[in-house]
């Protein structure tokens, strides 16, 4: 599996998007307005990172790590000289948890750089509670990305599993928001934004982020239903 995914990065680091989308994200961390104390500051990067931030990061990792699969045939390729169909979904996922986690680091670096620029008497915990949420997003980012892979593996469709994820990042919360508020159902709670949430708000307490395990067993259980559809599922080679 090593292998995969050596080869699926070496690949990926040669694709100009990748790039773009990253200074991309550089500006939207810079253009993000200053709070006019520390807590105002970290909120709003917050947001960004929640909102914009998110889906800079995962537009790119989709379209490079799944884009070339469908249309080169590399991954029938792969499976016609005996690579198993469950260490491709699983390397595949891999490659994303790599490419999100490398943008979310960058990403911080420059709110750091950033916050320290405005002269805001940030403390040590806000900066790495700050970076804690950072982490936080990228496992919001994985889950939908496990979702997403679920419906390309189906459909051989990037453009679908884009649509899907798309759709997760910028209107699903709003919508289980809206359900829990008028029929008083904790739709949101159990979502992977209301787990990573709840864990964000035990760790700034001290406590143990228990909502986290459950957020990556959510995940882990959507990557499981993805291997065992796909392994079922007829291939054009």
């Amino acid at each position: 599996m090593s292998k995969l995914i050596k080869a699926d990065l070496r690949r990926i680091l040669r694709k100009n998007i990748l790039y773009i989308f990253t200074v991309l994200l550089a500006i939207a961390a810079i253009a993000t307005k200053n709070g006019k104390t520390p807590g105002q500051q970290i909120d709003a990067m917050e947001a960004m990172m929640d909102g914009l931030g998110i889906i800079l990061i995962s537009i790119p990792v989709l379209l490079c790590v799944y884009g070339d699969e469908f249309r080169s045939g590399s991954m029938q390729i792969a499976i016609g000289r005996g690579v198993s169909r469950t260490k491709i979904i699983v390397a595949k996922f891999l490659d994303c948890v790599i490419l999100s986690l490398v943008s979310a680091l960058l990403l911080s670096v420059i709110i750091f750089i950033k916050d320290a620029l405005t002269g805001l008497p940030i403390s040590e915990k806000q900066s790495v509670m700050l970076f804690v949420y950072a982490l936080l997003i990228v496992v919001k980012a994985c889950g939908y990305f496990a979702i997403s892979a679920f419906f390309m593996m189906m459909s051989f469709s990037i453009a679908g599993g884009l649509m899907i994820d798309l759709f997760m990042l910028m209107f699903f919360d709003r919508i289980l928001k809206a359900i829990q508020y008028k029929l008083k159902i904790g739709l949101y709670d159990i979502s992977l934004s209301g787990l990573t949430e709840d864990a964000y708000r035990a760790i700034s307490a001290g406590s143990f982020p228990g909502m986290l395990i459950v957020a990556i067993v959510i995940i882990v259980v959507v990557i499981g239903a993805t291997a065992f559809t796909f392994n079922r599922k007829e291939l054009e080679l």
